[in-house]
């Protein structure tokens, strides 16, 4: 009889624990974070978004949440990690939200610079978005498709799949952002080698190079594109290439599945002065409203009901998260191999 009462009495403090842990979870409701909010007076962000998109984000926060104002500190990404990275390693403790990409977010979460927050909106964000153990919350992305020029080539002879590339027909029309010098081109390289393997990558590779594409900046391939310097565009961001389209530009975009992507993140300060707004400021950036609002400014929301109908095909791909830990570790093995095959 005691040997029953014991259990009972185990489950049923196993039992609480597991309602506390879950009311610890989710017992901040909006309107508690909303008070504790307006007792910090404000948000202090740190941001890569271009100026007028985050501008539209703040005044769309502040309407729905008086009293909470929102500083902000832009700059490129580059400027605005650096910034944060120093800060935090001087002890100097200004930033509440960060803005990056998950690449980044990885270092300063490894690093000690942020913590975990589960948004309470983050459970409408599809998995592969959420950052491991909440580290980090996407609010957009930027996948890696191709395009091709329209009045050269017609819909139904553009490359349908990465191998298509290697046909014939286009040797000497093709162009790629230049590997060798980093960004979406590099990054591509390397997580194709962790998804191919080592045999099947090199092969490709060293086709793809006997194909003579043309290697410039990004932008600088595009208007190739777009002037029909060359008739297709491998590694083009439909994100990027989109508004040069309406702006009239003949260009048309596709993903090929599965579609690599970049998170574009937000970052909560481990020593955030103001963590209560730094959450509630968040929560509503990847909220429905917030998230429509970066639609209607030409971004593309994380979450997949504020998608413009522009973007519905990335709905019909799998995304698959880019390997920045294997082009760390393998850089000089990415670079000499990309000397060999892309022969300038």
């Amino acid at each position: 009889m005691m040997t029953r009462t014991l259990a009972r009495s185990a489950i049923a403090a196993v039992g609480a624990a597991l309602l506390m842990t879950s009311a610890t979870v989710f017992a901040q409701s909006e309107q508690e974070l909303y008070d504790k909010a307006k007792t910090e007076r404000k948000v202090s962000l740190y941001t890569d978004i271009q100026v007028e998109v985050v501008q539209a984000v703040i005044e769309g926060f502040k309407k729905k949440y008086p009293g909470v104002d929102v500083d902000f500190y832009r700059g490129d990404s580059g400027q605005v990690t650096q910034r944060f990275e120093t800060e935090s390693a001087a002890g100097r403790h200004d930033a509440d939200v960060v803005t990056v990409t998950d690449r980044q977010s990885k270092t300063f979460y490894a690093k000690g610079f942020t913590v975990p927050y589960k948004s309470r909106n983050a459970e409408r964000l599809p998995a592969e978005l959420r950052g491991k153990d909440d580290a980090w919350t996407t609010y957009g992305t930027v996948q890696l498709g191709i395009a091709w020029n329209s009045d050269l080539v017609k819909d139904a002879d553009a490359p349908k799949t990465w191998d298509d590339f290697l046909q014939p027909k286009w040797a000497g029309k093709l162009g790629i952002q230049d590997p060798l010098q980093g960004g979406g081109a590099g990054i591509w390289v390397a997580t194709m080698y962790g998804l191919w393997g080592e045999q099947k990558w090199s092969d490709y590779m060293k086709r793809l190079g006997a194909q003579k594409p043309r290697y410039a900046r990004y932008l600088e391939v595009r208007d190739m594109l777009a002037g029909g310097e060359i008739q297709a565009q491998l590694v083009a961001y439909p994100a990027f290439t989109q508004p040069v389209i309406d702006k009239g530009a003949p260009i048309k975009w596709a993903l090929i599945d599965p579609a690599l992507f970049t998170g574009l993140t937000l970052n909560l300060s481990k020593n955030a002065p103001r963590p209560n707004a730094g959450k509630l400021f968040i929560d509503y950036v990847i909220s429905e409203e917030g998230q429509k609002i970066l639609a209607d400014k030409a971004q593309v929301p994380a979450l997949a009901s504020a998608l413009p109908a522009v973007y519905q095909p990335i709905t019909k791909v799998k995304l698959v998260p880019q390997a920045h830990e294997l082009e760390a570790q393998r850089a000089d093995f990415f670079k000499q191999k990309m000397q060999e095959y892309f022969v300038r």
